[in-house]
């Protein structure tokens, strides 16, 4: 395989395929750096301190970037995921020319994606454009903790129930499983903010994934507000889709 280029293979029958000009994609790396910064409202300081509104914390180990496809395979040599560094700086060398979508693994307790830009671009909810300019991206540590338990009609606590967190604002919708004894737990990714919350029984395999799907099935959903360093707990009561 050429350096800088992205390989796919191909199949051709035994008929005769007139196939042009096939133009080589050339791959392009996609670079960027994550910092981590606090949110302080100003009016919470002291009267008469001077202090930057965020301060700036080191990065945190076991960071991993991921961009993901918007319904098509791997192409071979595409490089879609990667470590980040200490220093908070990442390359993936090899990702097509094409449109992605941010994702960030391994987020420790109370950290949440905050700001996500590429050439002044938001991409937390816009795409991560191959060859593009460079990923600046911020995390905050001052996340919230919402938990509780799935119960039924009864009051009954409910396992291995899909239970999902929705953000008043903004598109991200959490998705977790209570466990054996009916709990759950999301205290990474949670901003300070106002939440909806609720679980749902029939859901078919995929639909965890569809964003408008349960939007349309949040009817009835628990809503809380969580401040900054907070935790709060509540009772969740299944709902049937189906």
């Amino acid at each position: 395989m050429m350096t800088g280029f992205v390989k796919t293979d191909f199949t051709i029958g035994r008929k005769d395929v007139e196939l042009g000009v096939l133009q080589p994609a050339p791959a392009t790396p996609v670079r960027g750096k994550i910092t981590v910064q606090d949110a302080r409202a100003e009016d919470a300081l002291p009267e008469g301190t001077v202090q930057d509104a965020r301060a700036e914390d080191a990065l945190p180990e076991g960071i991993e970037l991921y961009l993901g496809r918007h319904g098509r395979p791997l192409y071979n040599g595409e490089a879609t995921g990667v470590s980040v560094k200490g220093s908070g700086e990442f390359e993936l060398p090899n990702a097509f020319p094409d449109e992605y979508a941010l994702a960030l693994k391994g987020l420790p307790q109370g950290y949440y994606l905050r700001e996500a830009a590429q050439d002044g671009r938001d991409i937390r909810r816009g795409p991560i454009r191959g060859g593009g300019g460079e990923l600046r991206i911020v995390l905050a540590s001052d996340g919230a903790t919402i938990g509780g338990s799935v119960v039924d009609k009864e009051q009954r606590p409910l396992p291995d129930m899909p239970v999902f967190l929705l953000p008043k604002t903004g598109d991200e919708v959490f998705s977790g499983q209570s466990d054996l004894s009916g709990r759950f737990r999301f205290s990474t990714g949670v901003a300070p903010g106002e939440y909806r919350i609720f679980a749902l029984s029939g859901v078919l395999d995929g639909e965890e994934l569809d964003d408008d799907f349960l939007r349309l099935n949040a009817a009835g959903a628990v809503e809380v507000v969580v401040a900054a360093r907070s935790s709060r707990m509540v009772v969740v009561e299944v709902r049937a889709v189906r």
